[in-house]
């Protein structure tokens, strides 16, 4: 069943498993609906726009430690 948040972090999803391409793609769509879960807790109709970009960052961060 697909949720609420899958049209957004797909190619979120998509772009880092290209970018990393030794990662798991489980470990990335994990780390994807963490960081969506984080951050569209604090989102509101002003930073709801750079929500993918801010997802995409913290996926980014954590894969590159």
């Amino acid at each position: 069943m697909a949720t609420d948040n899958d049209a957004l972090l797909a190619p979120i999803i998509a772009n880092l498993a290209a970018r990393y391409p030794a990662q798991e793609r489980a470990t990335i769509e994990s780390y994807a609906q963490q960081a969506y879960q984080e951050l569209s807790v604090s989102a509101d109709a002003g930073t709801d726009a750079y929500l993918p970009v801010l997802i995409e960052n913290a996926v980014r961060d954590r894969l590159a430690h």
